[in-house]
């Protein structure tokens, strides 16, 4: 048995189960608060959750930049995002109605936030289809403004929402966080990026406590050229 699943097993019955709204203490995200279940999310409680990319936003994600967090589920991606750039527009883009509303109720309860970042419920796909279904370069088109930074998790289809975003990638040329759930499909994404100028590095997902998941998961990270 893995050791994260092990710990998870064991801690997991010694917990509160059930959502409610916890300040977190530790990590990038210390003093922000959020609906957590400590039986299931104690990595979020204790600021571990993806702690692998934080140096990448960290560099990406300067005071003032702006940000798509693509599939942003219950949000601690997305207040990271909003207190880095300190005061730069977060969008916040969850197809998931449960998640959605649990991502607008995490916003809310940070209202200390220099500029709160605004949720949108919608799926990015490759080609526009109505309101719900919408490549990323329609979604800038619709919203009014263009990103610093695009991060992209939408479970297994980030290859899908990158081929609807050809006017961003090619024209405004924002900094890119995608992971990536299969080989191929990292292979794909990756072959994608590079057709577009990019040089896209492998993020590999730490060893020690990982996040408990199936098969392969990593991370692509690309730096781009958005405004000075």
């Amino acid at each position: 048995m893995r050791v994260a699943q092990a710990v998870k097993r064991v801690s997991g019955p010694l917990l509160p189960r059930g959502a409610a709204p916890r300040t977190i203490p530790f990590g990038p995200l210390r003093g922000l608060r959020m609906e957590i279940d400590l039986s299931s999310q104690a990595r979020l409680y204790l600021g571990v959750f993806e702690i692998e990319l934080v140096r990448w936003f960290r560099a990406f994600c300067r005071r003032g930049s702006s940000s798509f967090d693509v599939g942003a589920r219950e949000g601690y991606l997305t207040l990271l995002l909003a207190r880095l750039s300190a005061g730069g527009r977060v969008l916040a883009i969850e197809a998931d109605r449960i998640e959605y509303e649990r991502l607008r109720r995490n916003i809310a309860l940070n209202p200390c936030l220099p500029r709160a970042p605004e949720p949108r419920l919608a799926r990015i796909t490759g080609r526009t289809a109505g309101e719900f279904d919408v490549t990323l370069d329609d979604l800038a088109a619709h919203e009014g403004f263009v990103p610093d930074l695009v991060k992209l998790d939408v479970e297994g289809w980030e290859l899908r929402a990158l081929e609807g975003v050809d006017r961003l990638l090619s024209e405004r040329r924002p900094h890119l966080v995608v992971e990536t759930h299969s080989e191929g499909h990292e292979r794909g994404c990756a072959e994608l990026l590079l057709r577009h100028g990019y040089a896209p590095l492998v993020v590999e997902p730490r060893r020690w406590l990982p996040e408990v998941r199936e098969g392969h998961n990593r991370w692509l990270v690309a730096e781009g050229r958005p405004r000075s």
